[in-house]
């Protein structure tokens, strides 16, 4: 599921907590971040602009996958698969939910350093053009000396 379909879900949301495996955690976006902030304990939430979806905020809080049957001791579980999608308590108030969101400081872009850009952005290109999908492992051990060459110059 993609964020923007994750943003989608979450407009209608009034009493779940909508939660995505990422890695090692569950994320929640959102309402579902509010009600887990607001209803299970305060986590720190994280609010960023998203430039791919017309430089939206998206505030989300994430917690260790470990930690889920604590939360389930205060918000059940009502669904019965993975991921978990939890009940809240009661449901949200969508003024409370918009002073909460608004209370959250927006991360800042981090500035890159014009040191760090890439050093020839024809390799990257060439990266991102190969079919590494289509290709043999015999293709992308070529592909990675080719590589290695034009690193060499």
């Amino acid at each position: 599921m993609t964020l923007q379909e994750h943003l989608e879900r979450e407009k209608s949301n009034v009493d779940r907590v909508f939660l995505t495996p990422e890695g090692l955690f569950y994320k929640a976006y959102e309402r579902s971040a509010y009600i887990l902030n607001t209803q299970y304990a305060p986590l720190k939430p994280a609010r960023v602009k998203v430039k791919y979806l017309g430089g939206a905020d998206v505030v989300s809080v994430g917690f260790p996958k470990t930690s889920l049957s604590k939360v389930q001791v205060v918000l059940q579980d009502c669904s019965s698969g993975e991921p978990p999608v939890l009940e809240a308590l009661f449901p949200i108030d969508e003024e409370e939910f918009r002073a909460w969101k608004d209370s959250v400081p927006l991360k800042e872009a981090v500035a890159r350093n014009p040191e760090q850009e890439e050093p020839d952005t024809g390799i990257v290109r060439s990266i991102r053009n190969f079919p590494l999908e289509n290709s043999t492992p015999i293709d992308c051990m070529m592909f990675v000396a080719s590589l290695k060459k034009m690193l060499a110059k």
